[in-house]
């Protein structure tokens, strides 16, 4: 896995991600599971998020806005 942050108006994080699933649903996780919380998160707080194709599987990101000062 390879993670990439940039900063300019807001913080972009992309996460290259070699796994076949492309269209990734955020949903809360059951309960007492393990894992599954890291797009509910993303979808929550991130000002945008998105999934693009890579050579390598597909890029997943997201963006937080900067607060202004």
């Amino acid at each position: 896995m390879t993670v990439r942050i940039t900063r300019n108006h807001f913080v972009r994080v992309e996460v290259l991600d070699p796994g076949p699933m492309f269209n990734p649903d955020p949903r809360p996780p059951g309960t007492g599971a393990g894992s599954g919380r890291g797009l509910y998160l993303v979808d929550a707080v991130a000002t945008a998020w998105g999934v693009e194709p890579d050579e390598a599987g597909k890029k997943v990101w997201f963006e937080l806005r900067l607060a202004a000062g």
